[in-house]
């Protein structure tokens, strides 16, 4: 669920949460820096974003943050224009000749594309 931005409190930081369904969806949650969900991942959560600045996370400009922050890991991710992040790894693989049956996802499951 995409958070509003009167949700974003000026004191408080936050990072995303890049998450998984078991349909393949991904998506992004919104989390408080040292909250329970930050320190315990909930089932879904596979990576967690450094700390994004506040007037990104209000502007909710998911490739602007996806250009300014990392992962907790360090590695770079992305967005694509519907809103479904991907590793760096993975949109290598993607822009590569492999086929896509051949691509080794950061998740069980291949991401759920939109179609056109």
């Amino acid at each position: 669920m995409l958070w509003r931005a009167y949700e974003v409190k000026d004191d408080t930081q936050y990072r995303l949460h890049l998450c998984h369904a078991s349909n393949g969806r991904r998506y992004f949650r919104l989390v408080e820096i040292n909250s329970e969900e930050d320190l315990h991942h909930p089932e879904g959560v596979i990576f967690s974003t450094k700390i994004v600045l506040n007037e990104l996370l209000r502007a909710r400009c998911f490739e602007s943050i996806a250009k300014s922050t990392e992962l907790e890991s360090g590695k770079k991710y992305f967005v694509d224009a519907h809103g479904t992040w991907l590793t760096e790894s993975e949109c290598n693989q993607l822009y590569s000749r492999i086929s896509f049956d051949e691509i080794r996802w950061d998740t069980d499951l291949a991401p759920l594309f939109t179609s056109r």
